[in-house]
């Protein structure tokens, strides 16, 4: 997944700064902020922050924010966009991320259907969670990502089969820019579902993200059902 981001890097950051990106500056991040604003967090981590331009937005909350990325490329761009902010990234993977700090809430988003061992990733992450803080994060719906955008042959995919690929996406408005190599694993809901449980976390939300007639004007089609799914957990009391 590294060399495929780091490849990525640039084309991600001029997506997002030009506004190209409709799903992640028109969608995500509207949404991620409605989510700061309720939980109200004090500690924040952000895994897998890619070029950094969420977490500048979660950031000017004044909230305390760390986070990390794995992709070195990612990582240079993410840091020079954060030059002026208070905030720390490291540039490693979750499970590689040392820190004595617990989070109030831990965000994840549009990672997990690329982590080839999801148990260890969930595992690392309920360690860095404080007891009533939140983890969210944010992946292709499983039930109709495919349909959308073909990832998977109809020939070799199979809804309630694991499937690994490897993809290649562009978005909307910027098509001609193709990131190649990307890791992806196709989960069916309840295996997402059941590894939450076996890694100490209990479901408590669910969003299938779907936008408003506005915002679905701009790709220049509506869409026939959501595209991304978003999970809320908390960590199993003891």
């Amino acid at each position: 997944m590294t060399n495929a981001w780091d490849k990525a890097a640039a084309i991600r950051k001029e997506q997002i700064e030009s506004g190209l990106d409709i799903t992640f500056c028109d969608i995500f991040i509207p949404y991620y902020l409605k989510l700061i604003k309720r939980e109200a967090p004090t500690t924040f981590l952000e895994v897998g922050c890619g070029t950094g331009h969420l977490l500048k937005e979660i950031v000017s909350e004044s909230i305390d924010c760390k986070a990390v990325e794995p992709s070195p490329k990612m990582y240079e761009i993410a840091k020079e966009h954060l030059k002026d902010q208070t905030v720390n990234i490291s540039c490693c993977k979750i499970e590689d991320f040392n820190s004595l700090e617990q989070y109030d809430l831990i965000l994840s988003h549009l990672c997990a259907q690329a982590v080839t061992d999801l148990g260890g990733w969930l595992n690392s992450i309920s360690q860095l969670l404080a007891p009533q803080g939140t983890f969210v994060f944010a992946i292709p719906h499983p039930c109709f990502y495919n349909d959308y955008k073909k990832l998977i042959p109809s020939s070799k995919y199979s809804y309630m089969h694991e499937i690994d690929a490897t993809i290649s996406l562009s978005i909307t408005l910027d098509s001609k820019n193709t990131i190649d190599g990307v890791p992806y694993k196709h989960r069916p809901l309840n295996c997402y579902i059941n590894i939450l449980r076996k890694n100490g976390f209990c479901l408590i939300g669910l969003d299938e993200i779907y936008p408003s007639p506005e915002v679905q004007a701009k790709y220049g089609a509506t869409w026939d059902y959501p595209r991304y799914l978003v999970f809320h957990a908390r960590l199993l009391e003891d």
